[in-house]
């Protein structure tokens, strides 16, 4: 999908509860990624080694978080699985 923007992604997932290490980093290879869709995936799942790492509030309501992907056109349910298993969880 040609149209994914980052930066809205990155400030729903902010909004929706996600704290984002070194986002800017994150924003830029996006951006500048021919597949962003694959990078962004690339991040959920190799994300340490890519130094950024997500963390999400644990006590925040789950289905928020479902819906900034669904708004982002995210909706296939892979993104957000991958992003759940490997989000380190705040506030267990």
């Amino acid at each position: 999908m040609s149209s994914f923007d980052i930066r809205r992604f990155v400030g729903d997932l902010k909004g929706a509860g996600v704290v984002i290490s070194n986002e800017s980093d994150l924003i830029s290879r996006v951006s500048a990624a021919k597949d962003p869709e694959r990078e962004l995936s690339r991040h959920f799942t190799q994300g340490r080694t890519l130094h950024v790492s997500f963390a999400v509030d644990h006590n925040r309501p789950e289905n928020g978080l479902i819906q900034v992907f669904k708004d982002n056109g995210l909706d296939d349910g892979w993104s957000y699985r991958e992003f759940k298993q490997n989000a380190k969880q705040i506030g267990e």
